[in-house]
């Protein structure tokens, strides 16, 4: 058996035919190096609901490619985390049928994050899908395609770090509005709500003006950015946080870009033009720079949002390069 791919859909077709279909405009899918010692993860729970993609699309296709893989499918919110701490080689190569959060919490359960050599490709079935659409993967079929004709690039993953405590974020790190919603929405009671409960908690936020004390600086300076009291701040290296939502223009997955909005009585009125690609990075009231590394200051306990997992600032919070990944595109 063979597969063969045309930029719109996939044969399986038998040796003999292999040749032929390839004449006809498809490309027979040739070995990979991210082909070997393959690790299919597939978070069941992810995002909304699915149809089976492992079993009806993606197994089938590396079973007609040839590809040996082992498949583990999630049971517990620890799954993932647990298999990465079991890892002893710095090697492999994994294919997440997930969200970003399953990356996040793959990256950082590894033993030693910084040695990481492995590579990572994505087929999206989460909510945001952040990383997948920023890399317009957005669809379960061109990410499939992705996977058996792309190649890995390598891809930095920043550090948030307060006190002895350390995150390696694979999307977002923010402060302010975004974080405050992220935390304050992560409740029992709340999360019964499913997605609605962002809607709520925004709501509820809104009701007051959304004022936040920072002091942000960017490579090292000594100088921090003018205005130390705003309403969201926001480091990212994706261009969209979700489909649609486009709150870094300029995102390429490689650079990290700082969003800083100062709209204490109108903030939705930005995320409505982040929502209309992304022209709030064009208003006076918002800064929208690339950085290296920073340094935000902030009161102490304040809440840290990195990927949807929350940080308590001890009142300083260091970004920083911590890794580089191999990510397929």
């Amino acid at each position: 058996m063979g597969l063969v791919i045309d930029g719109k859909g996939w044969k399986i077709a038998n040796d003999a035919a292999v040749e032929c279909e390839a004449a006809s405009g498809f490309a027979p899918v040739k070995h990979l190096p991210h082909f070997d010692n393959l690790t299919v993860i597939d978070s069941v729970k992810a995002g909304k609901a699915r149809s089976n993609t492992y079993s009806t699309a993606l197994k089938p296709l590396l079973e007609a490619a040839g590809i040996k893989h082992k498949y583990i499918e999630t049971t517990s919110p620890t799954t993932i985390a647990e298999f990465a701490a079991s890892l002893d080689s710095t090697g492999g190569s994994y294919l997440f049928i997930s969200g970003d959060t399953s990356i996040h919490e793959f990256l950082n359960g590894l033993k030693d994050p910084k040695h990481f050599e492995g590579t990572i490709s994505v087929i999206p079935a989460g909510t945001g899908n952040a990383l997948a659409n920023s890399l317009e993967l957005g669809s379960v079929e061109s990410a499939i395609e992705r996977f058996f004709l792309g190649k890995p690039e390598k891809f930095p993953i920043y550090v948030a770090t307060t006190g002895d405590k350390s995150l390696y974020s694979l999307v977002v790190i923010s402060y302010g509005f975004h974080a405050n919603l992220i935390a304050q929405s992560d409740t029992p009671e709340y999360r019964k709500l499913g997605n609605e409960r962002f809607q709520v908690v925004a709501k509820q936020l809104l009701e007051q003006p959304q004022k936040y004390k920072s002091k942000i600086y960017l490579d090292r300076s000594e100088v921090p950015l003018p205005n130390e009291e705003t309403s969201y701040v926001l480091f990212t290296t994706m261009k969209m946080l979700e489909p649609g939502f486009t709150i870094s223009p300029e995102g390429d997955c490689k650079s990290l870009n700082l969003v800083r909005i100062d709209a204490p009585d109108n903030l939705m009125e930005y995320m409505v033009m982040a929502y209309n690609g992304g022209t709030h990075v064009r208003e006076k009231n918002v800064d929208y720079i690339k950085a290296k590394n920073v340094r935000l200051e902030t009161p102490k306990d304040s809440v840290i949002c990195v990927d949807g997992f929350i940080l308590t600032s001890d009142g300083m919070v260091d970004i920083d390069l911590g890794m580089e990944v191999d990510i397929v595109v």
